[in-house]
């Protein structure tokens, strides 16, 4: 058994990646963050956009299947437009 690492073992991660995106802290990112998950399909990706919501009392992502986008090209500029719509997909409820 291992104790669980403290807050402080991470400060060289954490901090600068909350500067970076403007939020003072991991619930703020919980709460206001956008997310698309991404799968390897054979020789392509393909992105699923997520909610970020409260169910059940808890806040999650949840995937939004219906608006999943295909990207069957390998080359940067399909991924990266790919990329930027299924995180305009995205939704905070």
């Amino acid at each position: 058994m291992r104790a669980t690492p403290s807050r402080n073992d991470y400060l060289d991660i954490g901090d600068p990646l909350l500067t970076g995106v403007g939020l003072r802290s991991w619930t703020d990112v919980q709460r206001r963050a956008k997310m698309c998950a991404v799968e390897i399909r054979g020789e392509g990706l393909r992105f699923v956009p997520t909610v970020n919501e409260r169910r059940d009392g808890a806040r999650a992502f949840y995937d939004l299947e219906d608006q999943a986008l295909e990207c069957s090209e390998a080359m940067p500029g399909p991924v990266g437009a790919a990329a930027r719509v299924a995180i305009a997909r995205a939704r905070l409820v």
